[in-house]
């Protein structure tokens, strides 16, 4: 889904918002981010951010059509010999 689609501009993310130490946005640091914008937080874990809701609402998305994710089909392969013999 990552390599797929270019999720942070489909919600908007400002490069502001994408504070990652790494040289690229990673997924998780995109969800990281994305929890942070939509203020989902762990009850549980001292204030923790809640990636993994982030992630599920990015799929969830996905599932109901907000985010449209589609793939052209695959090329057809060249037609393979007949394996019975012949005669």
């Amino acid at each position: 889904l990552w390599l797929a689609l270019d999720l942070p501009r489909m919600y908007n993310m400002r490069p502001a918002e994408l504070d990652d130490d790494e040289d690229e946005l990673s997924p998780f640091g995109f969800c990281a981010a994305l929890a942070e914008r939509k203020g989902y937080r762990l009850a549980r874990g001292r204030g923790a951010l809640d990636i993994h809701r982030a992630g599920l609402e990015v799929l969830k998305d996905c599932v109901d059509g907000a985010v449209c994710l589609a793939f052209a089909p695959p090329a057809p392969a060249a037609a393979a010999p007949d394996p019975r013999p012949t005669g």
